[in-house]
């Protein structure tokens, strides 16, 4: 069974191509407790049926998606994403060494 799971924020990383700027998506579990993942285990769990992703914009659930990149580099993006727009990089940084505390 698949488990979908609401992003609520992202780390940032110093790499400058926008699509790959994200290294972690997290969110909050049903007890509160922050949890984050890197984005190459979101993929692979999107990948294999595990889990779907998804973030809320303006109150509606739009879902994860893995994209692939002109190098074929895997990365993630919502479904309502286009070449200006980014949900995920909208969503608020939150620095790894924050997280869980």
């Amino acid at each position: 069974m698949t488990t979908s799971i609401r992003i609520k924020f992202i780390v940032k990383s110093e790499q400058m191509k926008p699509h790959l700027r994200i290294s972690h998506v997290g969110g909050t579990s049903e007890t509160s407790a922050r949890w984050y993942v890197p984005v190459e285990e979101a993929i692979r769990d999107i990948e294999c049926g595990k889990c779907r992703f998804f973030v809320l914009i303006n109150g509606l659930a739009i879902w994860v998606v893995v994209a692939v990149d002109a190098a074929g580099v895997k990365y993630l993006k919502t479904q309502a994403d286009s070449d200006t727009v980014s949900h995920l990089l909208s969503l608020p940084d939150c620095n790894r060494d924050t997280v869980g505390s």
